[in-house]
């Protein structure tokens, strides 16, 4: 599965078609303990039987693009990339968490990683052992806008709602 995620990832919108990401999948205790001790103790790096690290090749970015690709847009695609591996974790029945307050020199000596690479994110994934706390989304209605911030964005989902299940009915 864990194979699964990071492909799906790697199918991520890249500046440039950059493809800048890196992963260092981790699995020995001893180093998602040194993680977990990176990341102000987390409890769950410790747990969880992997953590993806995901790393950004901030050289080649900025081999392209310059500061902004190395400060921007290598950020904003591991980012994308990491987006879609937890959408792929949870498509499988699996918990995960973007876990990116760590101290990125500590993670970059743990896990022997080149200058060129900044760790962004660390991803423990697993199945999860407990109820799944609930989360409080902001409705979308709340903090979107249509053509300028002072126009506000009206969709009634009911048709669509109607019409998917219109379908589902016919199968």
């Amino acid at each position: 599965m864990i194979g699964l995620i990071l492909y799906i990832g790697t199918h991520a919108p890249s500046a440039g078609n950059l493809q800048e990401w890196e992963f260092v999948v981790v699995e020995e205790d001893d180093k998602k303990a040194a993680l977990s001790a990176a990341a102000l103790d987390l409890m769950h790096l410790k747990v969880a039987p992997a953590i993806i690290v995901i790393c950004a090749d901030v050289r080649k970015a900025a081999l392209k693009y310059g500061k902004r690709g190395e400060l921007v847009y290598a950020i904003e695609d591991a980012s994308a990339c990491a987006t879609l591996m937890g959408l792929a974790a949870n498509a499988l029945g699996l918990g995960f968490d973007f876990v990116k307050g760590f101290d990125e020199d500590e993670v970059r000596n743990i896990l022997n990683l080149p200058e060129n690479l900044r760790p962004l994110i660390l991803m423990p994934v697993g199945y999860s052992r407990g109820q799944k706390e609930e989360r409080k989304i902001n409705p979308f209605e709340n903090i979107t806008h249509v053509n300028s911030y002072d126009q506000k964005i009206d969709i009634d989902f009911e048709p669509v709602y109607n019409m998917i299940m219109d379908r589902v009915k016919k199968k």
